[in-house]
């Protein structure tokens, strides 16, 4: 039976299986499945006897196509607020959705009208709502959305436009690709939460003659001129951060006095960033990111200050970033694409007890959040999913998907072009002691020898054509000899402890593949290493002999190949792995196979480790590892993949799609103006979605915990000030937290070093009781102040009168004015 279709026992799904040799009924029927057999199949499948019955094959799954029904634009629209299929990005305002079609209703008849006059009244729309509506009051905040219905209508802010741009772009693309499921009817986005707190006046959104005009419609110039006077910084230019940077320019963000828009990125424009990232032209690749950015922002708005930086976020970038610069940010949006990164923002923000908007997307999905000073849990309080690692059993022995072989082929070029480069000039410079002195094991050690003797070998000859015949070398270790290895080691009948066939599930059994050098893809993958080993080392490349590579196979010992390196020891659980593991390699194995290296540095060009993604040409390290990881698929039965697929897997790239980068840009702008505007917490909203599904939802940010000691409440915002006219000495520095808290401390940490202990000799601690806090920081410490530096940080251990550990904030340290 070459080909069968199994679907579930709901019947929603249906898989066809591929490449089944045979059919094992038991193992269907334990899974809960329904098989779709042809007669013809049927027939086949009752005369095959118990004795001839086999497993093996590959399940891939398909999704089938569902077919939804919708009312038209001209009935949908007839009596919106009647029709059921409505759903909202928060579904909190849900019970709104009829009152808010009626009022996007009275909106599109305003809009129509080109004199305010000639409308109806407010206070004749007001009586029709509450006739529509009568569970409605008079007065409350449904009266105040039929208020800014009537004055705000026909205005237009920026972020919210991003917003549904992004959705509605996203709906076009699902009816012309007919792929991912459609909004069901109606989609409502309700963020009434973003206007003033307090009604706007109609004189107060009438036009001046500039390009806030719109927006003033809606928000009021009030809070229009605050965000104007705003210093926001933007931590990343890439997709979500141009868009953060357009939007921000787009409602006045730094565009009077005091205000300003501060970017940084350390990387540069590539041509693949002008896809998605459309601050950016082809005349900025090449540049930085930030002053592309800042120089197109200011093409395009010449009102607004721009100030970009080149750092990279992170502990490299203290001194730019220091206590003046963040004491005069008003917030801090996220463009960033790590979490690391993100943490280091988070840290600073609460040192600094800055609000801060991250945003974030992957594919068609993406997340806001809000850390608001004081009111909210911190970023680093939302523990992330963490990235799935592969197990290494599975990496190097039984990969089942080109995740897997990618993954391995990665391995394998920093391992053959970095690790054993960087291995051969330890070697060069130290001599034998390098390996003998090493801290690897014996075996180990053993391998390490074997890797030195043929490199030295190669830069000693300085020949390219050793480099080609180590490239054929390589291709028959690592796609012939150690998966005959494997073989060797586990049968094609080998059995678990508990009986059931080891070669089965995702434990594919490999096969070896032949030498043939005029196949495209081998001979691809042996010239590819040979460049490579041969730029490492520093011998010049001859592509002239590269024609050749059948005769320089002929002069390889396959004799050399038998003793495979592959190593089977790390496969737990399923078999017995003794007689698989390593042996032991005694001390004096290791320096009598050392005294077969050559003792002095040899003739050769300069070496130079390359890493996956390093200095270079990229492009050639993605035509190695996807050259590597295909062969390697062959081997286990598993799909080639594409070179985007392997650039995507191997560099860690997160789909950027301009749809939702453009959802969450928006929503994270709407939150920015919550936070500019010092709303209440429950003002604010975390928001999630899915444009795929499409799956929406928000909630309201969780306040931080706190914890307690007498009358002190404190939370991960808080912090202990001490500010001063002089510098304390640490005898002045422990009464006054003792007279304070009540508590006795025990030690004090400042930056990574201990400055005092109670538990120290008393000598020591006699000594640092006169000197000054600022002294102990920097000879202590070792910290290195700034001219611009305005505090010290020191994380105090304390206890309490009962002599239990109580647990205080960091103490900000206000250094005394010279």
């Amino acid at each position: 039976v070459k080909e069968l279709t199994w679907r579930h026992a709901d019947g929603h799904m249906e898989h066809p299986i591929c490449a089944v040799g045979g059919l094992e009924v038991s193992a269907v029927m334990a899974h809960s499945l329904e098989l779709l057999l042809s007669d013809e199949q049927k027939d086949l499948l009752s005369s095959v006897t118990e004795d001839k019955l086999f497993t093996g094959g590959i399940v891939k799954q398909v999704k089938n196509m569902e077919t939804g029904s919708h009312l038209p634009l001209s009935e949908g629209c007839a009596d919106r607020i009647r029709v059921q299929k409505s759903s909202s990005l928060d579904s909190t305002k849900l019970p709104d959705v009829p009152l808010i079609h009626y009022l996007l209703d009275l909106c599109a008849q305003r809009n129509d009208k080109s004199r305010h006059e000639d409308f109806v009244s407010l206070k004749a729309i007001q009586h029709i709502v509450l006739t529509k509506f009568p569970t409605l009051q008079s007065s409350g905040e449904h009266m105040r959305l039929v208020l800014e219905a009537y004055y705000g209508g026909a205005g237009i802010l920026p972020p919210l436009t991003s917003v549904m741009g992004g959705l509605v772009g996203q709906e076009v693309l699902k009816g012309i690709c007919r792929k991912y499921r459609p909004l069901d009817q109606w989609l409502v986005f309700d963020c009434r939460e973003v206007l003033p707190e307090l009604h706007v006046e109609p004189f107060n959104r009438l036009p001046r003659g500039t390009r806030f005009d719109s927006q003033a419609a809606v928000l009021g110039w009030g809070l229009t001129t605050l965000l104007r006077s705003r210093k926001l910084f933007v931590a990343g230019a890439g997709a979500i951060g141009c868009e953060l940077l357009k939007l921000y320019a787009q409602i006045g963000v730094g565009t009077i006095e005091n205000g300003a828009l501060l970017v940084t990125d350390y990387d540069v424009v590539e041509m693949h960033n002008l896809s998605s990232q459309f601050l950016f032209t082809e005349g900025d690749i090449g540049k930085k990111k930030s002053r592309a950015a800042a120089h197109a922002l200011v093409r395009r708005f010449e009102d607004v200050n721009v100030m970009p930086y080149e750092e990279k976020i992170g502990l490299s970038s203290e001194e730019a970033f220091n206590d003046e610069f963040f004491d005069s940010l008003n917030g801090i949006s996220n463009g960033l694409d790590n979490v690391e990164a993100r943490l280091h923002v988070d840290q600073k923000c609460i040192y600094y007890r800055k609000s801060f908007v991250d945003a974030g997307t992957y594919g068609m999905k993406g997340h806001v959040q809000a850390v608001v000073a004081d009111l909210s849990e911190n970023y680093a309080n939302l523990s992330d999913a963490q990235e799935p690692s592969i197990p290494l059993c599975t990496l190097k022995y039984f990969p089942h998907s080109h995740e897997h072989t990618i993954q391995w082929a990665k391995n394998a070029f920093d391992n053959f072009f970095g690790v054993e480069v960087d291995e051969l000039s330890a070697y060069i410079e130290k001599g034998r002691a390098f390996v003998v002195e090493g801290s690897r094991t014996g075996a180990s050690k053993l391998s390490l020898i074997k890797t030195l003797r043929v490199n030295l070998s190669i830069i000693a000859s300085a020949s390219y054509s050793d480099c080609l015949r180590w490239g054929i070398v390589t291709f028959l270790r690592l796609f012939q000899a150690n998966i005959a290895a494997l073989l060797r080691r586990f049968p094609r009948n080998m059995v678990t402890s508990s009986g059931a066939p080891f070669w089965g599930g995702p434990k594919r059994r490999p096969s070896p593949l032949l030498l043939d050098l005029d196949n495209s893809e081998q001979r691809r993958f042996v010239i590819l290493a040979a460049r490579l080993r041969a730029r490492s080392l520093g011998i010049h490349v001859n592509h002239s002999i590269e024609n050749d590579l059948s005769s320089l196979a002929g002069s390889i010992d396959m004799e050399l190949l038998n003793d495979s390196d592959v190593e089977l020891g790390g496969i737990q659980g399923e078999v017995d792995i003794g007689r698989g593991s390593q042996a032991e390699v005694s001390e004096e194995t290791i320096i009598e196979e050392c005294r077969t290296l050559p003792d002095t540095r040899p003739v050769c060009g300069q070496l130079l480790p390359i890493f996956f993604g390093g200095e270079g040409k990229k492009e050639v390290h993605i035509d190695f590892v996807m050259a590597a990881a295909n062969l390697r698929g062959k081997c286990y039965e598993i799909e080639a993949s594409d070179r985007y697929t392997v650039q995507s897997v191997a560099e860690k790239i997160t789909p950027a799609l301009v749809t939702s980068t453009s959802v969450v840009s928006g929503l994270a702008v709407l939150e920015m103006i919550k936070v500019l505007q010092e709303k209440k917490l429950e003002f604010h909203r975390n928001s999630y979605f899915n444009l795929a599904l499409p799956f929406f939802t928000s909630s309201m940010p969780s306040p931080p915990v706190s914890r307690y000691h007498g009358d002190h409440k404190w939370t991960v915002w808080s912090n202990i000030q001490i500010n001063g006219d002089k510098d304390l000495t640490l005898r002045e520095f422990l009464d006054a937290f003792k007279s304070k808290f009540g508590l006795s401390v025990s030690m004090i940490s400042c930056g990574v070093s201990m400055v005092y202990s109670l538990f120290a000799p008393k000598r020591r601690i006699s000594e640092r009781l006169r000197m000054t806090m600022t002294r102990i920081a920097v000879e202590v410490g070792k910290v290195k102040l700034s001219p611009c530096q305005r505090y010290l940080v020191f994380e105090v251990f304390a206890e309490d009168e009962t002599g239990n550990s109580v647990e205080t904030p960091h103490v900000l340290y206000t250094l005394a004015k010279p």
